[in-house]
Formats: C-alpha cells, structure tokens, sequence
C-alpha cells in the first residue's frame, strides 16, 4: 500500500470512528419517550345516532335461527352484528326447575354494552324470572329485557329470548322484536295482535301481526324502519 491510501484510508477511519461518537453523544441527550400502547378497535363501529344491535348466541341454541332473527332485524336497523356463541353462566342455572335465570342474564349482558348498543341474548335453554305480581319465584318466559326510560334516557338496553316455550319456533324473531320494544322504551300493549300483547302464561306468538300504531310511532322516531 502507498503513502497516500494509508493516509486516505487512516483519514476515513477516523472520520467514520468521530461519527460514531457524535451519534451515541445526541441518542445520550435525548429524553426517553414513553412506550406507545397498541390502539384497541372498538368490537363495533357505532355511527352518530346509529342503534347497533348485538345478537349473542347464548348455550345451546340454533344458529340458523339465529341467522332469520338477524335478518328480519337487518330490515328494521342499520347495523346487525352477531357474536360468537357464549356460555351461559353456571351460576344463573335454577337446579329445582332445570333452567337459567333471565333476569340474572340480561343484567350479565349489560356488562359489556357500549354506548350506542343494544344487547340481544338468544338461546335454546329455558328461561325464567321473578314474577312479583303473580307472586312466582320462578316464572317460565319466552323472553324478558329491560324496559328503557324514555323520559330520562336511562337504563340497561339488554335482553334474552328462547325458543324453549314456544310451539311455533319459526316465530322467534316476533319475541325478539317485542323484548326489543322494552329496551326501546315501550310497555306491555293491550292492543289485540300488537307485538306487545304481554303473554300472560299463555302463547300468543302466532296471533301477533305487528306493532299498532301507537307503538310503531314510537319506535319510528328512535330511528326503526317499520
């Protein structure tokens, strides 16, 4: 090697060594930043103004029947998700009558709703609650929900329904709607063939044509295409 790329070669050694220095000096001045944590998606997109109802299949259930009580619901909402099947908890399991307790259930549901969400639970296990004006602990229904207050905006809008009961389990989508109604603000209708004629212990399913005018005005301005 000649004179000159010794010195060529020592001269860009040294520059490269100096770099290197200068660097560690500036990553030494700087303040350490805090560790980004990974932005978590909400589970559903919720739109201003938009209801997204959340259907969760609960135990032994049928998805197929799941799937019509979904698309009947698509025609009435903008937004219709379904959740992966979820156990029941053992807890909420009434061992004198062999069946679950909805109104442990519906308020189990509440848990995880979202602003802008109301919780659907179906399933194909029975279902029962406290009945105070009939004065039965433990009362067999086709659905129970909570009932939202209007006024006050308030409330839980969660609800279960079952096919247990019902004779006609092609209707199941009719007790899904009525138990919707609750969350939506709506009482028991003494309309004869509303979807809000309370069953009273007996199957009245297939006698129902469809909300009254009273209780589809209702539902209309809280955005139900009916």
């Amino acid at each position: 090697m000649n004179l000159n790329a010794s010195m060529k070669y020592t001269y860009i050694s040294r520059l490269a060594c100096g770099t290197f220095v200068i660097m560690m000096i500036l990553l030494a001045c700087v303040e350490p930043t805090e560790e980004r944590q990974p932005v978590r998606k909400p589970i559903t997109k919720v739109k201003k103004n938009e209801q997204v109802i959340v259907i969760r299949p609960l135990g032994r259930v049928d998805m197929k029947k799941v799937a019509v009580v979904k698309a009947r619901l698509d025609n009435i909402f903008d937004s219709v998700v379904v959740r992966r099947p979820e156990q029941i908890p053992s807890r909420f399991y009434y061992r004198p009558r062999s069946r679950y307790r909805g109104d442990s259930i519906i308020s189990w549901l509440a848990k995880e709703v979202r602003p802008g969400e109301v919780h659907l639970g179906i399933t194909g296990f029975p279902i029962s609650v406290t009945n105070k004006k009939l004065n039965i602990v433990d009362y067999g229904v086709f659905g129970w929900g909570y009932k939202w207050d209007l006024k006050n905006k308030r409330g839980s809008q969660t609800s279960v329904v079952s096919d247990f009961l019902l004779k006609r389990k092609d209707l199941l989508y009719i007790i899904a709607e009525h138990e919707l109604g609750h969350n939506f603000g709506l009482d028991h209708c003494p309309t004869a063939g509303c979807y809000m004629m309370a069953g009273n212990g007996k199957e009245r399913t297939a006698s129902m044509k469809g909300f009254c005018r009273r209780c589809k005005g209702t539902l209309v301005k809280q955005g139900w295409r009916l």
